[in-house]
């Protein structure tokens, strides 16, 4: 038994391409060289060097022969309007063919879809590089944070829309993006990019000394070893449509962005280490905390419940940013900008030291309230049946998961639940209905009333003490000490590393 997933479109977030429903902003327009440290300039610019395999896992590869060229002309002609479209008069090779880039739809809204570039092909061939992404921040870290009786949480936090698609790449990363199938050059002689291959291809007739001898350069640059000359521009020819910035999809994509936007900011005297929170190192700092999540730059900052507006250290951090952006051209989305807020959603994490929970003696960080309020109705609905889905389940048990990583202990309702579903043999696309057994209702019916609890109180102090326990099945032994507030604090934030 199968469910029904016409009834909304949500269910089927993932859908063929369909250009008429792609939103695009930006248009390739920063440069990140100056900011990519040295392990990730040539790849950046030349991924060919990352070219390690020439076999394919062909059960992990997009299925190139759904496409439809007409959507492919389509996509390309909406690339070309925001200067993000190369032609590639150079067809792939045979045994490269696989690795082309296909693109498809995200659903977002009603009228409107992402694009997600499928490269994981082309991402097979490549060797991986270990990067910052390892060491990014994640929203139970934020609980390192202490907050004084009198003083609140002063949030402030940058987006930088459509990122991705800011970044300027060479003319070798773009061709790396190449779509299939490749279309006739006439479908495309009125766009942008036709006419800069024109203006390419008469600029550089012949190849120049650097250029020539034994076409090293066209072997590592990923150039045509021979330049197309016009009068082989014909109608006819063939050409690929390749995206000329980062895919959303390529391996590497993610510390490329990541990498360059957090040198950017060090480079003003952001992200400073004192202040900086990672993933691999303890935090160093106590009133003030930066972060950095791919795009989006974030500085809290405990101050007097009296501070005037606009004289916060966050906010001074935010303002820095915010000029760091504007010189480089950077584009954000104000609406989504943090500006001094008590309450906020920062790293997947709601941070709330509004005047309210205040009142109460509180400063709370947990999942959002509105994820965890989702979860306990969805689950008190569930607990009742006497069926769920796989997918269902899944996606129930991470949600909780998630939020159980505000107040730990809890985690040890969850037993039975994560019994009932092999997730390696999961497809989310074709969801199965399956028992539910009574002993994993309850956990979850558990969780849904206990929900509230689910969060970290960033006002509590340090006990002078310290426990250890072990991991025995049968008994188990605790052991503690007194040590400093100092010490104690020190062992709470290197728990977490």
């Amino acid at each position: 038994m199968h469910p029904n997933l016409s009834r909304a479109e949500e269910l089927i977030p993932y859908r063929s391409l369909d250009a008429s429903r792609i939103k695009l902003t930006r248009e390739a327009n920063w440069d990140p060289l100056p900011y990519l440290s040295d392990d990730f300039l040539l790849p950046y610019l030349e991924p060919d060097v990352l070219l390690g395999r020439s076999d394919f896992d062909y059960d992990n590869i997009p299925d190139l022969s759904r496409e439809d060229p007409q959507e492919t002309v389509a996509l390309a002609k909406l690339w070309d309007w925001k200067n993000l479209l190369t032609l590639r008069t150079d067809l792939l090779e045979d045994d490269m063919k696989l690795s082309a880039l296909r693109c498809f739809n995200c659903f977002k809204d009603e009228g409107q879809d992402r694009l997600i570039g499928d490269r994981r092909a082309r991402n097979q061939l490549e060797t991986s590089l270990p990067g910052p992404s390892r060491y990014l921040p994640s929203g139970p870290a934020l609980a390192v944070l202490e907050v004084p009786a009198g003083s609140k949480v002063m949030i402030c936090a940058t987006d930088l829309r459509d990122y991705y698609h800011q970044l300027r790449v060479s003319l070798s990363r773009s061709r790396s993006n190449a779509l299939r199938p490749p279309v006739p050059l006439s479908f495309l002689q009125s766009t942008r990019a036709y006419d800069m291959l024109v203006q390419h291809i008469k600029k550089k007739k012949h190849w120049s000394g650097e250029e020539g001898g034994d076409h090293l350069a066209a072997l590592t640059l990923g150039l045509p070893r021979q330049r197309p000359a016009l009068k082989d521009l014909r109608p006819t020819t063939l050409v690929h449509a390749c995206f000329n910035t980062v895919a959303q999809g390529d391996h590497l994509g993610f510390e490329f962005a990541t990498d360059s936007h957090r040198n950017l900011l060090k480079s003003r005297g952001l992200l400073v280490p004192s202040e900086e929170l990672v993933s691999n190192f303890p935090f160093a700092g106590s009133s003030i905390l930066q972060g950095l999540v791919i795009d989006d730059f974030f500085c809290l900052s405990i101050e007097d419940e009296n501070i005037k507006p606009g004289s916060s250290q966050a906010k001074a951090c935010f303002d820095l940013a915010s000029r760091t952006y504007a010189a480089e051209g950077l584009k954000g989305s104000p609406h989504k900008h943090v500006v001094e807020e008590t309450k906020a959603k920062i790293a997947g994490a709601e941070l709330d030291s509004s005047l309210a929970t205040r009142l109460c003696g509180l400063v709370t960080l947990g999942s959002p309230t509105s994820k965890r309020l989702a979860l306990s109705l969805v689950s008190q609905e569930v607990s009742k049946l006497r069926f769920t889905t796989d997918s269902l389940h899944a996606c129930l048990v991470g949600g909780w998961t998630s939020a159980l990583m505000y107040r730990r202990p809890l985690m040890s309702i969850l037993f039975a639940s994560h019994h009932l579903v092999d997730s390696s043999a999961l497809n989310a696309s074709t969801p199965k209905v399956i028992p539910l057994p009574r002993a994993v209702a309850q956990e979850l019916l558990l969780l849904s009333i206990l929900s509230p609890l689910m969060c970290t109180d960033l006002t509590a102090t340090f006990k002078e003490e310290v426990f250890c326990t072990d991991s025995s099945d049968a008994k188990g032994a605790i052991v503690a000490t007194p040590v400093s507030q100092t010490l104690s604090r020190f062992f709470w934030r290197t728990s977490q590393v």
